[in-house]
């Protein structure tokens, strides 16, 4: 039987276990994005579950399904600079 994944997981992010025992938390690209040319790369998010959720769910898997077309676009990455930067 596979393992699942906790309710309200978001779609993207993987825990790995570091060396020292403690879990950390990532955002991975999925394969289908990476073919399709995006330009999101794996981030990590940190040890803290809660923020790696709110980091996962308010920018990267947003910005990945900009326009809910199925295709990875490269938009969304040139609206976040434009708010950082002013």
């Amino acid at each position: 039987m596979p393992r699942r994944k906790p309710l309200g997981w978001p779609r993207y992010m993987v825990a790995r276990r570091l060396k020292s025992g403690a879990a950390a938390y990532y955002w991975v690209l999925p394969t289908w994005a990476k073919r399709s040319g995006c330009m999101l790369q794996v981030e990590a998010l940190g040890p803290d579950y809660a923020l790696a959720k709110q980091r996962c769910d308010e920018v990267l898997t947003r910005s990945l399904m900009h326009g809910e077309n199925g295709k990875a676009s490269s938009i969304p990455i040139v609206h976040c600079l434009v708010l950082l930067t002013g």
